[in-house]
């Protein structure tokens, strides 16, 4: 079932198109403002917005633009309602996101159903798009992965196994042993968390991105050991 968020702030329009649509087979929920939308939408997401362009508070405009700048719900189809249908207006809300407009009062009711279901129609298809995209690109990134587990493991090993070596002929050497053994410790320190991290990758199931400096994202690794 698909789910309708209305926003205005007259409650007689808001009960009315509610019923309405309910009774076309849509789940439908409502707002008197915009305050607080992005987080609603977040705990309980839709497949369509329906926005009135003179609101208290935050002007419809306003919201629009707010809900477009989020990245978990852009995607969201919007609609405006408006009273008012001026080039300028109209201009202001396409320029802000909007995907469409419906004007007070509303004349067609089919034409309006019509309307939302095109828009519906159009997000699902968009976001099986998306989906679709996501899944290749996790299956790249794991193959990906699984190379650099593969190319890289075996020179860490043996880096390891010189390390050791080394350490075997310098314990002739005490002095020297006593200079070098802790920049050899160090070494050895830092070629094992590299390992570590590597048999992570080689393992990889699912993936999790985490900020790194400024725009710049990177994948998420535990690069703790668990306990033995």
């Amino acid at each position: 079932m698909s789910k309708i968020l209305i926003v205005d702030d007259d409650l007689g329009i808001r009960e009315t198109f509610s019923k309405l649509l309910e009774k076309e087979g849509f789940d439908v929920y409502s707002l008197p403002d915009g305050q607080g939308i992005i987080e609603t939408l977040k705990e309980n997401p839709v497949d369509l917005i329906i926005l009135d362009i003179m609101l208290p508070g935050k002007s419809g405009i306003e919201v629009l633009k707010e809900l477009k700048n989020d990245e978990e719900v852009k995607s969201i189809p919007v609609i405006m309602f408006t009273a008012k249908d001026n080039e300028q207006t109209l201009k202001e809300a396409f320029e802000a996101g909007a995907n469409d407009f419906i004007k007070k009062p509303v004349k067609s009711i089919t034409e309006l159903l019509a309307r939302i279901r095109a828009h519906i129609k159009i997000k699902r298809y968009e976001d099986g798009l998306r989906k679709i995209n996501l899944e290749q690109q996790l299956e790249i990134l794991k193959q990906i992965t699984a190379t650099v587990g593969h190319n890289f493991g075996q020179p860490l090993t043996v880096i390891l196994s010189y390390l050791a070596i080394i350490e075997r002929h310098l314990n002739g050497y005490p002095e020297l042993y006593v200079k070098l053994s802790p920049i050899l410790s160090k070494i050895k320190n830092s070629t094992e968390e590299i390992k570590e991290i590597v048999e992570q990758l080689k393992s990889l199931t699912k993936v999790e991105i985490t900020s790194y400096v400024e725009s710049i994202k990177m994948l998420k690794i535990d690069t703790k050991k668990s306990p033995e």
